[in-house]
């Protein structure tokens, strides 16, 4: 798979990044995921909703020890659609983070205003693996990810502790490695 939990230490990391380019403190953060809630939710991912709430729970509490004076919310009521969370994602004005999913891939590459970041990912078609090439304001990054098969072996306290102390994370502002790029700029 893909897919998989990211170090909050990477998200932090993102989000220091776009600060500081951009010039402006970080008042408010939404974090966006799916309902923790079994009828709203994909039926193969019904046996983790206890443990997205617990990681999302952590994850808030990291990023309001991290960023005080900042607001942190999260976003996912069942009763928020996906244009409204696109929208919200679109609309960020310092940094919009998409991890290891494709979800969020489209508004993230909407968004004309804030430093964009997307998870570089082999599952990700082509052009949108090398979009930075495009834009000035996305960058790709990589970081360590705890794949989901393998989630189930560790304790939440273990899990805790992987998610809050893992450093690892590699930004790249542009990929010039795309054969049209080069092939158009030659």
């Amino acid at each position: 798979e893909g897919t998989g939990l990211l170090p909050f230490r990477a998200y932090l990391k993102l989000l220091k990044e776009a600060s500081e380019t951009k010039g402006k403190s970080i008042r408010s953060i939404g974090i966006v995921t799916q309902p923790f809630d079994k009828r709203f939710t994909r039926f193969h991912d019904r046996k983790w909703v206890k443990r997205s709430r617990m990681v999302a729970v952590e994850f808030v509490k990291f990023l309001l020890s991290e960023f005080p004076d900042a607001s942190v919310s999260l976003h996912n009521h069942e009763s928020i659609t996906s244009r409204a969370s696109f929208t919200r994602m679109m609309k960020a004005r310092i940094a919009v983070i998409c991890g290891s999913t494709n979800y969020c891939t489209y508004p993230v590459l909407a968004n004309r205003d804030a430093i964009g970041f997307l998870f570089r990912n082999e599952k990700l078609s082509p052009w949108t693996k090398h979009s930075p090439s495009y834009y000035t304001n996305i960058r790709s990054w990589k970081s360590p990810r705890l794949a989901n098969n393998f989630t189930h072996v560790l304790t939440d306290e273990e899990l805790t502790h992987w998610l809050k102390n893992q450093e690892a994370v590699d930004i790249e502002e542009v990929i010039y490695d795309f054969p049209l790029f080069r092939s158009a700029r030659s």
